[in-house]
């Protein structure tokens, strides 16, 4: 079941959680406000299995319900974020901005449940073409991702940003991804 709020506006902006996240956890309810006040199309996904998250069936329910176009802006966390990358590499229509928060690139913890999004190498050159403008929110006391992750973002091209204090973004609010939107 996704979450979908349709009011004219700016961007279609879709929201992807992460490992046991959903629309109603964390910052995406507030994320989701913020967009609908600013007049953008939101749609925050409930991806399926979120306990046991898996490459292809996260890829195939992004592909299943996202229309993407040149006003499409993907804000996603986590495990969230490889799928969206992999999504990236799969689509034709290049959209307006990725922005990637807590951003795996590597199962640096080795996490078994999560795997699968790590076989084979991220084909940068398509993520690239068709993520728009890439961005990636870290924080410097992330317990499951480190600032190192941020330098394969990047190398990219990604644009970067390190906030203080925030752990794995699990707070209420996360004002630097509305104003990156609000930027686009």
């Amino acid at each position: 079941m996704n979450w979908m709020h349709k009011i004219a506006g700016k961007k279609n902006c879709i929201l992807v959680h992460g490992w046991e996240g959903g629309p109603s956890k964390n910052w995406f309810p507030w994320l989701t406000k913020e967009l609908i006040k600013d007049g953008h199309v939101v749609s925050n996904m409930s991806m399926p299995t979120p306990n046991t998250p898996e490459r292809s069936t996260w890829v195939k329910h992004l592909q299943d319900h996202i229309q993407p176009n040149n006003n499409t802006v993907i804000v996603s966390h986590s495990i969230g974020c490889m799928a969206t990358l992999r999504y990236l590499e799969k689509l034709t229509t290049n959209i307006r901005a990725t922005v990637l928060v807590a951003p795996y690139t590597e199962n640096e913890k080795k996490y078994k449940t999560v795997e699968s999004f790590f076989r084979g190498e991220l084909q940068w050159t398509k993520i690239k073409k068709n993520a728009g403008k890439l961005f990636g929110i870290f924080s410097d006391d992330d317990p499951y991702v480190s600032l190192w992750q941020g330098d394969v973002l990047n190398n990219a091209g990604a644009t970067i940003f390190t906030e203080k204090s925030q752990g794995h973004f699990d707070g209420n609010t996360l004002p630097r991804a509305l104003k990156i939107i609000r930027s686009l």
